[in-house]
């Protein structure tokens, strides 16, 4: 593909993604318009992955993990802990990319709550907001202590020389 059929479709892919225009009135061939879509994709998953990246975009993320819209942590002794967003590739070519969510408390990787969130590719988010929200607002770990699950059996702890104990 030459440079301008490239330039072509950025320039599509961009007034696409800023509202200036819509990819059905454009009038090109379905394979330059399929091109454009691919493109428009990929381009504002690059966009949102560098907005969150800003303060004005982690304060807006911040605010959207404290009220759990990403969801909550499904270990039983994180007690509700909200999760923040991952995934380990930041391509949005990859179509396998899938959108992961990370327990501050716990530090585990799950798979999210909502069927949304499972279906969105998780270079939206990439690798590395999780640890730059956790750097920029660390009060986002929700009782920072970690407890610590002591096995028993009607009450009573298992003796630490049982074959039983962990």
């Amino acid at each position: 593909m030459t440079v301008d059929a490239e330039k072509l479709i950025f320039n599509n892919a961009l007034s696409i993604i800023e509202n200036q225009s819509e990819l059905e009135d454009l009038e090109l061939n379905i394979d330059l318009k399929l091109k454009i879509k691919i493109k428009t994709q990929q381009l504002y998953c690059v966009l949102h992955q560098r907005f969150i990246q800003t303060p004005k975009g982690m304060e807006l993320m911040k605010q959207k993990i404290m009220k759990g819209d990403i969801g909550c942590c499904p270990r039983v002794l994180c007690h509700k802990q909200t999760v923040i967003p991952y995934c380990e590739s930041i391509d949005p070519a990859n179509s396998e990319n899938e959108t992961m969510v990370y327990c501050p408390k716990c530090k585990g990787l799950f798979k999210p709550d909502y069927l949304k969130h499972q279906k969105l590719n998780g270079a939206h988010f990439g690798p590395y907001f999780a640890g730059i929200l956790m750097l920029c607002y660390p009060k986002i770990v929700l009782n920072p202590k970690k407890e610590v699950h002591i096995p028993k059996i009607y009450g009573f702890k298992i003796h630490k020389e049982s074959p039983l104990h962990p």
